[in-house]
């Protein structure tokens, strides 16, 4: 008979093992790989089993192997049927998968996706945030794991990835990807007002400002060029000389009959007229 000791898996060393129930020993084990033989083993105690160490590279090679038995010769040659056992494929590799984008937004639902690549049922996955392992949902089926998270915060920003492995022993990591949640959208709005209005009220104090240095500007100007005002203190004098000339008066006289005189230059007070006749009496 042919049969395998443990676990087959692909491209890892595994045991075959040929065993006869009857016959004399020595008895002399062939490992057949298709029309080859692979190597030969003689087992010199009855019942014991020849191990043959192979390797196989895929899933339908295990079919190649058969195994030859002799004690008396080439007639005395038994041959087994083909070697059948399950072959377990490692998996290949892991991606995960960002089903609504790296970038989301406060409130909305993520989904990631943990997909593997080859490899034999049942395949066991795992998520990290951060290098921290966490339990995903139960969302399994077969090849991908599902972990959704219904409503984000920003503390479900991060950088994730997952890996899986099943009976191989190998276990497969994805690349790491970054998940950024945004404000939400009626945040980025009330935001976005509220810089607007603050550009309006910074306009509304630049206008204010310039209108209110104008107006003081105006004010320097007109005062600059306005006439001084006379002092309180100064007076204005009239001075009446005595070059002062008194015009005609016109008189009336007795009768009704119009007089008129002359009247003469006044003299200041002192003064005599020195004029006269310069003859001697």
């Amino acid at each position: 008979t042919i049969a395998v000791s443990g676990n087959v898996i692909l491209n890892k060393p595994f045991s075959v093992v040929c065993r006869s129930d009857r016959g004399s020993v020595p008895i002399s084990y062939t490992l057949m790989r298709g029309s080859e033989a692979f190597k030969t083993l003689a087992v010199w105690t009855a019942l014991e089993p020849a191990h043959f160490t192979v390797t196989i590279k895929t899933k339908e090679e295990i079919r190649d192997f058969t195994c030859e038995a002799q004690n008396r010769g080439p007639s005395s040659v038994r041959t087994s049927a083909a070697l059948n056992a399950s072959v377990i494929e490692p998996v290949s590799s892991a991606e995960l998968q960002l089903i609504t984008g790296p970038d989301v937004a406060e409130g909305q639902s993520l989904t990631l996706q943990c997909q593997a690549v080859g490899g034999t049922l049942p395949i066991e996955f795992h998520f990290y945030k951060g290098g921290q392992e966490f339990q995903p949902d139960p969302d399994k089926s077969g090849r991908h794991w599902s972990h959704i998270i219904k409503a984000v915060t920003r503390e479900d920003s991060g950088t994730y990835y997952c890996d899986a492995t099943n009976r191989a022993g190998e276990t497969r990591s994805s690349a790491k990807l970054t998940v950024n949640v945004t404000l939400a959208l009626w945040k980025l709005a009330l935001i976005g007002l509220f810089c607007v209005l603050l550009l309006l009220a910074i306009a509304a104090f630049c206008v204010i400002w310039h209108k209110s240095r104008a107006a003081k500007k105006d004010t320097a100007a007109e005062l600059s060029v306005k006439p001084s005002s006379p002092k309180s203190d100064d007076s204005l004098t009239v001075s009446l000389t005595n070059e002062t000339e008194v015009y005609n008066k016109v008189a009336v006289g007795p009768g009704g009959g119009a007089r008129v005189s002359q009247c003469e230059s006044q003299s200041p007070p002192g003064s005599e007229d020195i004029s006269g006749d310069d003859t001697p009496s």
